[in-house]
């Protein structure tokens, strides 16, 4: 009678190595962060079409995205997240969307590799702002976390 000897699969150690390193690394990630930063949020700016008349009102999009395995829960000091400027071709500042920003504490929340988008919809014009008008030409539009202007999307439109 012979006796064999069991040897240890290679493949099924590898496996098993794996999968450790992967509960390691996903409860490394966990837990929540308020230190945003463009390593752990993205965003995008996105108009519905590129051409617009100058009566028009943009419409789009601004998409907030998580970059990391941690959930983020950050806080501002009032009801506006975001910025949205628009530059002309000589980079000069022509007119901003500047939504009425309530003394209130907002959050902004995602789990990890979560997303969250905001419906934009807002006139080429300004009452308080004479100048604040957008005339036709083309247009770089730049939107930014508020208070992060490190964390930025920009697109380009043109107004005719």
């Amino acid at each position: 009678m012979s006796v064999m000897k069991a040897e240890p699969c290679p493949i099924l150690g590898r496996l098993l190595l794996a999968t450790a390193t992967a509960a390691v690394l996903a409860v490394a990630g966990c837990g929540t962060t308020d230190r945003l930063s463009p390593s752990n949020l993205r965003v995008e700016i996105r108009p519905d079409k590129s051409v617009f008349a100058p009566g028009d009102s943009f419409k789009g999009t601004f998409k907030f995205i998580n970059r990391s395995m941690k959930s983020i829960r950050a806080e501002f000091p009032t009801s506006r997240l975001y910025s949205i400027v628009f530059y002309d071709n000589q980079g000069t500042r022509r007119f901003s969307y500047d939504p009425v920003a309530y003394q209130v504490l907002t959050y902004l929340e995602l789990g990890p590799l979560g997303t969250r988008t905001d419906k934009l919809k807002f006139p080429f014009y300004s009452y308080a702002i004479p100048e604040g008008s957008v005339s036709p030409g083309t247009y770089r539009v730049r939107a930014w976390v508020e208070y992060h202007e490190d964390i930025y999307s920009e697109a380009t439109i043109e107004v005719r």
